[in-house]
């Protein structure tokens, strides 16, 4: 965090926007951590999906023998 010394208004307006900034990281790093979370869990419902079900859907090779 950085901090600066400012006296006056000009020390209000420079709070006020650190505290927007440090809002608006905090914010941003959630949205981007939930877009990866999701990401990976489509990809892992797709593997499943596509790998696991698809070998208990197919008729195994031992019944045609």
């Amino acid at each position: 965090i950085l901090a600066f010394h400012f006296s006056g208004q000009n020390a209000d307006r420079v709070w006020v926007s650190g505290l927007l900034l440090s809002t608006l990281w905090i914010k941003w790093s959630m949205v981007v951590e939930g877009y990866w979370y999701r990401q990976a869990e489509n990809k892992r419902v797709h593997f499943i999906e596509t790998h696991c079900c698809a070998i208990h859907s197919q008729p195994s090779a031992h019944a045609e023998a």
